[in-house]
């Protein structure tokens, strides 16, 4: 029992190390588009590379967020419905959309895994200025994905111990 604890703790190190990843992609973001912003409506000199840097920091951002976002319980609800159920309806609830965010996230896991094996083993690169290899924006889709599982996977566990605690 002891080893679940300890891959409890590793998962939610990596989970917040992958949101202060993002959190970085972010801010390399801002001020790739300042940068760009400034140089070409004041000094009339757009860059070649910023566009480029911007949409492979949008895909880091997305994907290592997704599950610091899930474990803050910040994503967006719709809770018009899910107000008027009970403890044990929403426990249900919670239990089939954590389910199924588990399946769509291990679908995105091994996708990603494929799309960057692929860009690894044939040294794909992207077609603009910059020459990216691939497997630098490729590489957040699996991890990311990996562990928005893992968190979905920490709800699930939450949300049946709720269960079955609301029926003792």
């Amino acid at each position: 029992m002891k080893i679940f604890a300890y891959i409890n703790i590793f998962c939610k190190y990596m989970i917040s190390i992958s949101g202060y990843i993002g959190s970085f992609a972010l801010a390399i973001m801002t001020i790739s588009v300042t940068y760009e912003v400034v140089f070409r409506y004041f000094f009339n000199s757009p860059t070649i590379w910023s566009v480029e840097v911007s949409r492979y920091c949008m895909v880091y951002v997305f994907f290592m967020g997704l599950a610091y976002t899930l474990r803050d319980k910040s994503h967006i609800n719709i809770e018009i419905v899910i107000k008027f159920l009970s403890t044990k309806q929403k426990a249900f609830i919670e239990i089939i959309t954590n389910g199924i965010g588990i399946i769509l996230s291990l679908i995105f896991v091994m996708e990603g895994w494929k799309m960057l094996y692929e860009a690894y083993e044939f040294s794909f690169r992207s077609m603009e200025v910059l020459r990216t290899p691939m497997v630098i924006p490729y590489f957040c889709i699996p991890w990311g994905s990996f562990f928005l599982a893992v968190q979905y996977a920490f709800d699930l566990r939450c949300s049946i111990q709720s269960l079955i605690k609301d029926e003792i």
